[in-house]
């Protein structure tokens, strides 16, 4: 009950993902806490953003098609999504992707002029001419659902866990452009999260939430007994 309280008032803290997670969660429940933002890793900076940029285009492409993911991203990251599969070892769905981002390269100008009103009868209109139709079908052949990339995801955190148990200052440094070492450090790393000021507020917040909530449960029990002794 606390933990779904804390989400809706945007109070949760990600948890600062431990070796023990990551060997006992199952992979599937191990991505969706990494994805959600319930764990935290040390080089999300890096390794988060490039994971969410295959998770995107899934979600774009089991919702509307190669046709709806490059008209809501342009294809910005693309070419990340597919180095990120086939970082997952799903190279026949990369290879997927290297040909739809070649074809949307090849149709961009058209494909942008017709999209240039940016509403949703352009989009419905550039579907007509079956672009994308075969990579598509390819696609959905072999990513039958959001579990199977989740998998995908959590087998990879599994597998290669130095690469989320880094200091987060490292990886702060690789962002800034201070660093273009990726090597880990001897052993598995301690690290003691310190709470910014804003975080403080709102754990203050949450506990004053709960504790106003508290109190006017006891008033009305309290007002319910006294009701009922004095009838």
């Amino acid at each position: 009950m606390m933990k779904w309280i804390k989400k809706i008032f945007g109070l949760a803290r990600p948890e600062q993902i431990t070796m023990e997670q990551i060997e006992q969660l199952p992979p599937v429940k191990l991505c969706r806490k990494f994805i959600d933002g319930e764990l935290e890793s040390d080089t999300e900076c890096e390794m988060f953003d490039s994971i969410m940029c295959a998770v995107e285009l899934h979600g774009e492409v089991f919702n509307g098609g190669f046709n709806q993911y490059y008209y809501n991203s342009g294809g910005d990251r693309s070419e990340r999504a597919r180095s990120t599969f086939a970082l997952l070892g799903a190279d026949r769905i990369a290879d997927v992707v290297k040909r739809a981002n070649e074809c949307y390269a090849a149709h961009e100008d058209n494909l942008e002029t017709q999209w240039e009103d940016r509403t949703k009868e352009s989009l419905r209109n550039s579907y007509k001419e079956k672009l994308f139709d075969t990579l598509d079908e390819e696609y959905y052949a072999l990513m039958k659902n959001d579990k199977q990339l989740y998998g995908m995801i959590g087998t990879y955190i599994k597998q290669h866990p130095q690469e989320f148990l880094t200091r987060r200052k490292k990886c702060d440094n690789i962002c800034d452009g201070q660093s273009n070492s990726l090597e880990e450090p001897d052993g598995i790393l301690e690290y003691k999260r310190e709470f910014t000021l804003w975080e403080r507020i709102q754990d203050w917040f949450y506990r004053i939430f709960l504790s106003v909530l508290a109190l006017m449960f006891l008033f009305v029990i309290i007002k319910k007994v006294w009701l009922w002794i004095a009838g």
